[in-house]
């Protein structure tokens, strides 16, 4: 096949633009929010009762962008299965059954310790009450993932795992 200075020069034209172009564009008031596994432990239909203490392995998400020193994390205990209606206007879960506390992945070694802590190793499950026993219950995740400058988007990373209350 024999190309002429035309046909190369826009060849040359869609190659560059495609490597100019992301793949995906977000503005700082339009945070994108993913499902993705990051529970190791405990696994799915862990069961457990009140007082009962289970590993607890949850790793940080990585994406293509800036890569921050730390990452947020809050951990909760929920009635039922949580999608991205589960989340209120600030990317938490609104309801839930107990509230584990906000935790600190730190992604970088030598990073000074910051004052809120990493997340724990151990879960211990709270007392969910009477009404709960035998009931599936979700230990969930969410993590903000905040972007590069100048655009600084930000991004929000959740995960559950279905558990089983016992008496």
């Amino acid at each position: 096949m024999h190309f002429t200075p035309t046909l190369s020069l826009i060849a040359a034209a869609l190659a560059a633009s495609s490597v100019a172009s992301p793949t995906r564009r977000q503005s700082p008031s339009d945070p994108v929010v993913f499902q993705t596994p990051e529970f190791s432990a405990p696994v799915d239909g862990t069961i457990m009762s009140a007082g009962q203490s289970t590993a607890l392995e949850i790793g940080s998400a990585e994406w293509n962008h800036c890569h921050p020193g730390y990452t947020p994390l809050g951990l909760y205990m929920l009635a039922s299965e949580p999608d991205n209606s589960s989340l209120n206007s600030t990317y938490q879960f609104g309801e839930y059954l107990y509230f584990f506390g906000n935790f600190l992945f730190t992604n970088d070694q030598g990073l000074p310790p910051m004052s809120t802590p990493p997340p724990p190793t151990t879960l211990t499950m709270p007392d969910l009450g009477a009404q709960y026993v035998g009931q599936k219950v979700y230990l969930a995740s969410i993590e903000t993932i905040f972007g590069c400058p100048p655009n600084g988007y930000t991004e929000y990373v959740w995960d559950w795992v279905q558990m089983y209350y016992t008496d």
